[in-house]
């Protein structure tokens, strides 16, 4: 994995998304407010979300009756963020974070390398993010899953999946696809 300075961010931007087309989140009037959790776990806790949404949300609950912008849940506590999802990714068997291969880590980056055990299906995802960023795949037939992944890694720069060449050559695609990502996508895209 390269290095993604804004990945924190883009993560959480991905688990406000995963919650805003979960339905456990608004938007209203430019501002997230959580909506209770039905079928949740105790204290309104979403069922079936990954621990980042699930802190994510619980931090929207405990805001309460101030709700804030998407851009500050974007920004919130982004750096605990990295580390939660790689925990998540690895007690899945999803990744496998290791030492770097040759002892040293890229200049900036973290002390451990991340690669994921079953690389075929990262090389089929990694292909439909680009037919559909190319517009191979119509907008009617899209998942807003694959939209977000698009939204996410170009607004996130994550170059492992949209390269800066990529997005310099779909930048209207890239916005329809970030309105359908939803409310923290377009958020993520204004503050690159």
């Amino acid at each position: 994995m390269y290095r993604t300075p804004g990945l924190g961010r883009t993560l959480r931007a991905a688990a406000l998304t995963q919650l805003f087309h979960q339905g456990l989140v608004a938007d209203q009037g430019g501002l997230a407010v959580p909506v209770p959790a039905a079928g949740g776990t105790g204290g309104g806790t979403p069922a079936g979300v990954d621990g980042l949404s699930k802190a994510v949300y619980g931090q929207l609950v405990r805001a309460g009756s101030r709700p804030r912008p998407w851009a500050h849940w974007v920004d919130h506590e982004r750096r605990q963020a990295v580390p939660v999802v790689r925990g998540g990714l690895a007690a899945a068997g999803w990744v496998d974070p290791g030492p770097w291969p040759d002892g040293l880590p890229v200049r900036g980056a973290t002390t451990v390398s991340v690669s994921p055990p079953d690389r075929q299906t990262v090389r089929v995802r990694n292909r439909q993010v680009r037919r559909a960023m190319r517009g191979e795949i119509a907008t009617a037939d899209l998942s807003w899953e694959l939209a977000a992944l698009v939204a996410l890694g170009a607004a996130g720069g994550v170059i492992t999946l949209i390269s800066a060449r990529e997005r310099r050559t779909w930048p209207e695609r890239i916005a329809e696809l970030t309105r359908i990502a939803g409310p923290a996508a377009l958020a993520l895209a204004r503050s690159r």
